[in-house]
């Protein structure tokens, strides 16, 4: 038979314990993970500075930029929501957001290049590109190697999709502490119930206004002053150095 483990009177007050539980991991996370919100936190104020900057520009209406510039508050609720549900314990739905995130930065390439496309999403239609190849433009970005650059796209998305369609490869390995016994039914399967702190699926939550600072470098180049170029690429630059040593670091211990 299948079980939950979960005492009785803990189960009647789930709703206060989860949020003493959401206190202690963003504590916990903010601790263990300094350098990361240091990152996130640099990064979202530049960003912040980079759009109202662009907002200037004054862009006719119903043109790719117009739309792109329209499509920017959205993401910054949505990377705000994948910081808040990491910090939080939520990493599952953290991770349907990441797909939203880098689907909308594709969106936003094809836009500035399609100027029909822009005026038809401006006017409430749909996109009729595939939401996979969406996902595809953002990497055009960052990959001159169109092959490797598609195999990863499609990887990734393959992988996030996962979580969007609830599929039992997402869900089991998050929430199930035991699912390779979940064959035998004569075993109880122990249940995890969120929030809950997992160091491994703690994602790093500063890459999303990373990239969304990539691909506004990328499309509106010669639009931002030299100031903020100097300062975006320096913090794109930090953060790949500091990733780097970081999987240094987890090589030298793996070895």
């Amino acid at each position: 038979m299948l079980g939950v483990d979960m005492p009785e009177k803990e189960n009647s007050d789930y709703y206060n314990i989860s949020l003493r539980e959401e206190n202690d991991i963003t504590k916990r996370i903010l601790s263990e993970f300094k350098k990361e919100n240091k990152f996130y936190e640099r990064a979202l104020n530049l960003l912040y500075e980079v759009v109202n900057c662009l907002y200037q520009l004054k862009p006719r209406p119903f043109d790719s930029t117009f739309a792109i510039l329209t499509m920017l508050p959205r993401l910054f609720g949505t990377i705000q929501s994948i910081r808040v549900l990491t910090v939080k314990g939520y990493y599952y739905d953290a991770l349907i957001l990441e797909r939203s995130v880098v689907e909308n930065l594709g969106l936003c390439v094809y836009l500035a290049k399609n100027e029909k496309e822009a005026k038809r999403w401006l006017t409430g239609k749909d996109i009729r590109m595939p939401k996979i190849n969406i996902f595809n433009e953002f990497f055009s970005l960052i990959s001159q190697d169109a092959e490797k650059r598609d195999s990863r796209g499609k990887a990734l998305y393959g992988e996030l999709s996962q979580y969007v369609h609830a599929t039992l490869k997402a869900i089991g390995p998050t929430y199930v502490m035991n699912i390779g016994d979940i064959i035998d039914q004569s075993s109880k399967v122990e249940y995890v119930f969120p929030p809950f702190f997992d160091e491994k699926l703690v994602s790093h939550f500063a890459l999303y206004p990373m990239l969304t600072l990539t691909m506004l470098v990328e499309l509106f180049k010669e639009d931002l002053k030299d100031r903020y170029l100097n300062k975006i690429l320096k913090c794109l630059g930090d953060y790949a150095s500091a990733a780097s040593k970081e999987r240094e670091t987890l090589s030298d211990e793996k070895s």
